[in-house]
Order: structure tokens, then C-alpha cells, then sequence
């Protein structure tokens, strides 16, 4: 499938036909498909987003991110968080579950697009995240220092389980 966004509404392209699609409120500024979660993230000029079910049927998340034009959108790997550009240059994260919103000092100082690049190497997982801007600046971001930490919170909780678990009582 295909998804197209027009100035007020989202469809959804299959065989060169239309097969679904819903209008929008407000006008939109950019679409990401999030591969990792099956959702559709929808950015707007008016610097709020949506997040939409792969059918487009269920509005999962709405959130106010900036108060300028978002311009990209991009998802963590594995983490529940996505990064989102803003026309000033601004990076933000968001956490989909607990909804906090992290902004980021970038250095870019108008419009910018995001990447996520992740690999693996061995055991060692890298995450990025890279920004370039209309100013032709490029920029990349280590993935894992945004918060949440999701990975090393789940390494945290379970070796204080473990240690619990394993530990020997005395009588």
C-alpha cells in the first residue's frame, strides 16, 4: 500500500485505486509510516501530531509537539518514542506511552529531516538518529541518550530482579 497526503485528507493507495481515507482538520505538514509499530504518524503546520492506526480507523495519539510547522518524523527502533522535526530546527522526543516531550538544542537553524539509522554490530547495537537542514547542516544524534532509556531501564529492573531472585536467605 501506499499512503498519499493531500492538503486536508490521508488515503491510502492499493492496485491504483483509493481504498481508504479520512479527512484531516487541520492542515498537514508531513506523514511517516512507522514500520516498527504499524502506525501512521501525521505532523501539522500547527506543530501538533497524530498518531493513526495502520487502517487510518483509530486515532491513537494526538499531541501538541511545537508551535512551529513539524517537518519530519521519524521512529526509534525499539523504543516507544519518536523524534520530530520542527521548521525551526528544533528536535523533539516523544514518549507514546507516558507522552512527556523532550526538546533538543540542535545547532540547525531552519527546517529539518530526520533519519533513524540503526545496526548491529556483533553484540553492539548502534542507534542514530540524523538531522540535516534546509541550512545543508548534518548532524547525528545518539538515540540511546534521549529519554526514555527503554532498554537499559528493562537491563535495570532485571538485575535487581535477579539479584533478588538468586539471593540466599540465612535461617
Amino acid at each position: 500500500a501506499i499512503y498519499a497526503i493531500t492538503s486536508d485528507k490521508i488515503m491510502i493507495v492499493e492496485n491504483e485505486k483509493v481504498t481508504s481515507s479520512i479527512s484531516l482538520k487541520e492542515a498537514p505538514s508531513s506523514l511517516s509510516i512507522l514500520d516498527n509499530t504499524y502506525e501512521v504518524a501525521v505532523g501539522f503546520q500547527s506543530g501538533n501530531i497524530s498518531l493513526l492506526s495502520q487502517n487510518l480507523k483509530q486515532l491513537k495519539l494526538k499531541a501538541k509537539i511545537s508551535e512551529n510547522k513539524i517537518t519530519s518524523i521519524t521512529p526509534h527502533l525499539d523504543d516507544p518514542h519518536l523524534f520530530i522535526g520542527d521548521d525551526l530546527g528544533h528536535i523533539y522526543s516523544l514518549n507514546t506511552i507516558s507522552k512527556k516531550i523532550v526538546k533538543s538544542k540542535t545547532g540547525h537553524k531552519n527546517q529539518i529531516s530526520l533519519s533513524s539509522i540503526f545496526s548491529k554490530t556483533g553484540s553492539k547495537i548502534n542507534e542514530y538518529i540524523l538531522s540535516h537542514s534546509k541550512g545543508q547542516s548534518i548532524q547525528i544524534w545518539n538515540a540511546s541518550k534521549f529519554e526514555p532509556n527503554f532498554k537499559e531501564l528493562v537491563k535495570k529492573i532485571l538485575e535487581n530482579f535477579k539479584t533478588g531472585f538468586f539471593k540466599l536467605k540465612s535461617n
